[in-house]
């Protein structure tokens, strides 16, 4: 299986790797040998459209008053913990103070996060319908 195969079979390109032709058309290295390669200077963003990007006001302490303003920090709550495990991950990529496995598991917390905020949402929905299908 070659590197770019892998690549592939994962959406990432070999020049966002930084990945010379020539080291995209090889194959897998074996046991014991190694394949260096150039990380990018600079991880684009992903351009956000209609989405706020004001910071998330900190958790004061006191509990929301209205479901919308739980929602409403869940939501914040979740992409703090996304943002946080994108910047470790970017760190250990970059060669920095943060180890793999912190990097590891503050991204298994947001993929947590994220997927207990998707179970909440189908929940909601799921109750919402049901109340719309109630006879009156």
């Amino acid at each position: 299986m070659s590197v770019i195969s892998s690549l592939a079979a994962l959406n990432i390109s070999p020049d966002a790797l930084g990945l010379t032709e020539a080291q995209a058309n090889t194959s897998t290295p074996q046991e014991g040998t190694a394949m260096t390669f150039t990380l990018p200077q600079s991880i684009e963003q992903p351009k956000l459209n209609n989405i706020s990007t004001t910071a998330p006001v900190p958790y004061d302490g006191t509990a929301p008053t209205t479901w919308g303003q739980a929602v409403r920090q869940m939501v914040l709550d979740v992409n703090q913990s996304q943002t946080l495990a994108g910047e470790k991950v970017r760190d250990v990529m970059a060669g920095g103070k943060t180890t793999i496995d912190e990097a590891m598991v503050a991204v298994q917390d947001a993929n947590t996060r994220f997927q207990f905020l998707a179970e909440l949402r189908t929940n909601a929905l799921t109750a919402y319908q049901q109340v719309m299908q109630m006879q009156v």
